[in-house]
């Protein structure tokens, strides 16, 4: 093993300078930034508190019932025709004429003049009134602009009070605008009966606040700057002297251990003379420790990666062997068009303990098996195995789904010192007529789609599992699987997959990556199925073997 040797970039020394002038400086950035926070907030909560009271007053001397009068006349078509009419002529006038002919004029230059004289005894930049109403705002006084905002209704969608959804206090928000900064805040104006119906809203000048704390911040980076000069003219002396030295020392008879494999030996073990009585000390002390175990070490890793490679060798081709076991070709039938079937296996270590097979027992009858040995690995691989053979063999000798799950029971029992069990779905399918004959040996319940329909659950009787126990008898079950109708069996692998948070995939998540195309051929089905639980499972590890198999009749 070469050593390969790069170029120092930096010595230690600087990084060790480095690292305690940025923690000074982080430091005091940290107070210096607290304060100025504490001052940006102090000033925030002045001007927040002073625009909501300027807001308030404006309520107070505003007459709410005029308010509620001249909102219900500029919501009428009238209004809006003859401001219409107004802004095209250019000729506002006859907004206050008509406002004059509904008596509503003089009491609204009363108003406008009332916020105007608020507006300049607070020192506030605007205070005007508006009705929030459905994502929009409807101007009721403008006192900068009376007659042409009167009415004028504008979309709160993308400003700063889009999520406002009714006449409510508004919290003051900071914004920027061609005029400086804004903060900008409101109280409600209620009705005789209580009801909030309008918002009076006050900007104030806050510009001179966002420059004091930009002056702040720019102040304190140029204290934080001189700090940091001094300090590395203070550590560089000292650090080098006590750290950077020793440690060079070191790095330099350290290179001299090794450049390949032949040659760690113990002559090439560091002799230095380090007492420092501190961590380097103790670096050293370690450093001579791991040479000396790393001499060892490369004894043992030759007989280590062999055995290692040997048995990796063997895994591998377990794998091919479980593989070649199940039925692997596509279209499984092509001389047979009256179904189309398809199925997955998906081992959660190199081999598993799942298994699926299908078969024509003659002319008219596919038989069709599912099923999950306990376990994981190369134990539950050699009992999945064994029991594909055993099922198979009976099935091929015409007996029933359940005369077959009771000899394959018996068989296996018989010498069953490692105590394992399997679950199996077994069903024989008259392909005629797509009726099934089927048995479950404390298998998953199988999921049945009926022609333009849905896949739902098929809550089938459960038996208890192959291998659990002798003597135990089994039943069978008949069902119909219609033209155009899909039969879809799988192994808990699929519901129970999990995620990073220990959830479960489940049965409703299931059945919805079914029903998203549930007409689909078989293939297309398992692609989703196994998509699905791929996107649900993410970075988390495949917690068990997942098995799939579809058959559609045409």
């Amino acid at each position: 093993m070469k050593r390969i040797k790069t170029k120092k970039k930096k010595k230690l020394q600087k990084r060790l300078i480095a690292l305690v002038v940025i923690t000074i400086l982080i430091l005091t950035n940290l107070l210096l930034t607290c304060a100025a926070i504490l001052n940006w907030v102090t000033y925030k909560r002045f001007y927040n508190d002073k625009t909501l009271q300027i807001a308030g007053t404006a309520v107070e001397i505003s007459d709410e019932e005029y308010l509620m009068r001249l909102y219900e006349t500029v919501k009428s078509d009238e209004f809006k025709e003859v401001s219409k009419k107004a802004k095209e002529a250019g000729n506002l006038s006859l907004i206050a004429f008509w406002l004059e002919d509904k008596g509503l004029y003089e009491e609204f230059n009363y108003e406008i003049e009332n916020l105007k004289m608020l507006c300049e005894k607070m020192s506030a930049e605007y205070i005007y009134v508006q009705v929030i109403n459905d994502g929009k705002c409807i101007t009721l006084i403008d006192p900068n602009d009376p007659l042409n905002s009167l009415g004028v209704v504008e979309d709160l969608s993308g400003s700063a009070f889009e999520d406002l959804d009714g006449n409510v206090e508004v919290e003051p928000i900071r914004s920027k605008t061609k005029y400086g900064w804004l903060s900008t805040g409101g109280e409600p104006i209620y009705n005789a009966d209580g009801e909030a119906f309008a918002i009076a809203f006050c900007d104030l000048d806050v510009t001179a606040m966002v420059k004091n704390t930009i002056r702040f911040t720019i102040i304190n980076g140029a204290i934080s700057i001189v700090m940091v000069i001094i300090m590395i003219a203070v550590m560089s002396v000292s650090i080098k002297k006590r750290i950077t030295s020793p440690i060079e020392q070191l790095t330099e008879e350290v290179d001299n251990f090794g450049t390949n494999e032949e040659e760690y030996t113990k002559d090439k073990i560091v002799e230095l003379d380090i007492h420092t009585g501190d961590e380097i000390e103790e670096l050293y002390n370690a450093t001579r420790f791991m040479q000396e175990s790393l001499i060892d070490y490369m004894d043992n890793l030759t007989a280590v990666t062999a055995e290692k490679e040997r048995i990796g060798a063997e895994l591998d081709v377990a794998t091919r062997i479980q593989a070649s076991m199940l039925p692997r070709i596509y279209p499984a039938f092509p001389e047979r068009n009256e179904f189309d079937i398809y199925a997955s296996m998906d081992p959660a270590k190199e081999v598993g303990g799942d298994f699926y097979d299908y078969f024509l027992i003659d002319d008219d009858h596919l038989g069709m098996v599912i099923a999950d040995v306990s376990g994981k690995g190369i134990p539950a691989s050699l009992f999945m195995m064994m029991s594909k053979i055993i099922i198979s063999n009976f099935a091929q000798m015409g007996l029933s789904p359940a005369e077959v799950l009771e000899k394959t029971n018996e068989r296996i029992c018989d010498g069953n010192d490692e105590d394992m069990f399997v679950t199996v779905w077994f069903g024989i399918l008259e392909i005629s007529t797509g009726h099934i004959v089927a048995g479950n040996a404390g298998h998953e319940f199988p999921l049945i789609r009926k022609k333009d329909g849905e896949f739902t659950i098929f809550k089938d009787s459960h038996d208890f599992v192959i291998g659990g126990m002798e003597g135990m008898p089994y039943s069978q079950y008949e069902f119909d699987l219609e033209k155009g109708g899909t039969l879809f069996v799988y192994t808990d692998g699929c519901p129970e997959a999990t995620d990073a948070k220990n959830e479960l995939f489940g049965t409703e998540r299931m059945i919805e990556a079914l029903n998203k195309n549930p007409d689909a051929d078989p293939k297309e089905l398992l692609d989703n199925m196994k998509d699905a639980v791929d996107t649900f499972v993410g970075d988390a590890p495949q917690f068990d073997d997942l098995s799939m198999m579809a058959i559609k009749l045409f």
